[in-house]
């Protein structure tokens, strides 16, 4: 066979079963009917001395399909049965479980993001707080000013994303998630202040100006 060709499938008789494994799949015939098993259907496989075990993917109920070594007549065909599982099929000892060290360095990555998009949305925070301060105290900057609300708006939405994000991020990890959803709350009742200020603003969302009368109503004003 020449190097980098596709290995021919390798065939097996176990008793009044035949069996084939190609790039296609397994066929499994017997007298009276035949089978085929996609890929799809088991796509890990595990190798002990005398079997080669495929594995479902399903989570909760495990399916195997079991491949005896004993009945293949010649020994080479055995390999070239490990060329196309090894093709088509991830071998089970190499997924790596849960405290393997990809498995540890992608929690920490993803406890990092976390933290990063709450000290996100907590700057979002005071940048919405800031951009509405002076329509919000009209006795320290009197007369019409820039209508800033939108961008305020705005700003409060991406926060609330921020704080969505960090906490779907860690929600499979215990001790972050409620770490997370503690400091969630907290940017969450900072942003509600925020909100409260901008709320009577926004009626003037298309208006270029803003002024705040004496009796707390905003007015608007287009130039």
């Amino acid at each position: 066979m020449a190097a980098g060709a596709p290995a021919p499938p390798a065939r097996r008789t176990a008793g009044g079963i035949r069996g084939t494994v190609d790039d296609t799949g397994i066929r499994l015939t017997t007298a009276h009917s035949s089978t085929t098993l996609d890929w799809h259907l088991y796509p890990r496989y595990a190798e002990t001395p005398e079997l080669f075990v495929l594995l479902s993917a399903d989570k909760f109920a495990v399916g195997v399909v079991v491949l005896p070594k004993r009945v293949v007549a010649d020994p080479e065909d055995v390999d070239r049965l490990r060329v196309v599982l090894d093709r088509r099929l991830v071998r089970a000892d190499a997924v790596e479980g849960p405290g393997g060290p990809r498995s540890r360095g992608r929690a920490v990555g993803r406890g990092v993001s976390s933290v990063g998009l709450l000290l996100l949305g907590l700057l979002l925070f005071f940048f919405a707080f800031a951009a509405v301060q002076h329509a919000a105290h009209p006795d320290r900057f009197p007369g019409i000013q820039n209508n800033t609300a939108p961008i305020s708006a705005v700003m409060l939405v991406l926060r609330t994303l921020a704080v969505a994000g960090a906490w779907w991020l860690v929600r499979r990890m215990t001790a972050m998630r409620i770490v997370t959803a503690v400091l969630a709350v907290l940017v969450l009742l900072a942003g509600g202040a925020a909100l409260y200020r901008v709320g009577p603003m926004l009626h003037c969302w298309g208006s270029d100006r803003i002024a705040r009368g004496p009796d707390g109503a905003y007015a608007c004003y287009d130039f």
